[in-house]
C-alpha cells in the first residue's frame, strides 16, 4: 500500500519509516489488547454467535459475555487465544445465548485483571440478538 497526502508519497508515518508495502502485521504494536473481527458492529446475530479476533492478554484467556437490551448477561464464557502475555494470538469460539424476543444487545469481549479480577481492555460490539 502506498501512503500519500495531497498526492505526495509519505516516507514516515507516526514515527514509522515507510520503506515498502505495509501490512497489518507492520502495525501490530498499535492494535488494542483485544481486537474483535466478528461479529461486526450493528450485525444481526443468532445463537450461537461466532466470535473471533486477535488478543494479547494475560495467559491467553479471552473472556466473553452476551448482554441483552437491559444489560443483563445472557451468556458468559471464555476461550483461549493461540498466544498471550506479550504476544498476539488468534481466538475463535461460538457462544450460545437465549432471549425471548429479537432485541438490541452487546457482545462484550474482555480480559480479567490478574491483579483484582475486574474486567479490563473491554470491547463492546453492539449487535441485534435474534430470538
Amino acid at each position: 500500500m502506498l501512503f500519500q497526502v495531497d498526492g505526495i508519497p509519505l516516507t514516515n508515518f507516526g514515527g514509522y519509516e515507510i520503506d515498502g508495502a505495509q501490512r497489518r502485521a507492520d502495525f501490530a504494536d498499535q492494535l488494542p489488547f483485544i481486537q474483535v473481527l466478528t461479529p461486526a458492529i450493528g450485525q444481526g446475530v443468532s445463537s450461537p454467535i461466532h466470535i473471533s479476533g486477535t488478543a494479547n492478554v494475560f495467559e491467553a484467556v479471552v473472556s466473553i459475555a452476551i448482554l441483552d437490551q437491559q444489560g443483563r448477561t445472557v451468556a458468559s464464557t471464555f476461550t483461549m487465544a493461540t498466544c498471550g502475555t506479550g504476544c498476539r494470538g488468534k481466538y475463535s469460539t461460538d457462544v450460545r445465548y437465549d432471549v425471548s424476543t429479537t432485541q438490541p444487545g452487546v457482545v462484550r469481549v474482555y480480559e480479567v485483571s490478574a491483579m483484582d479480577g475486574s474486567p479490563i481492555n473491554v470491547v463492546d460490539i453492539p449487535v441485534t440478538l435474534a430470538a
